[in-house]
């Protein structure tokens, strides 16, 4: 049976288009328009942004408070 992925969420903040290369009205001596590269700041440039961390306490171990367990010796087997 085959694996079904969900699709990551796609990035407000550039809507799936990480990179855009933006005109700067100048031209180089041999006619070509001069442009910069821009990646988007939100994703990295990657058109996607992960998925938020769970909180602790909803589902995750809480990492705040110490293991009252650490540090105990483990009984002996027998």
């Amino acid at each position: 049976m085959p694996q079904h992925t969900r699709p990551r969420p796609i990035c407000p903040d550039c809507d799936g288009f990480p990179t855009v290369a933006i005109t700067t009205g100048q031209t180089t001596p041999d006619g070509h328009r001069k442009t910069l590269t821009v990646t988007c700041r939100g994703c990295h440039g990657t058109g996607h942004r992960t998925p938020a961390a769970v909180p602790p306490g909803r589902g995750g171990e809480r990492r705040d408070q110490p293991d009252p367990d650490a540090g105990q010796p483990r009984p002996a087997r027998q």
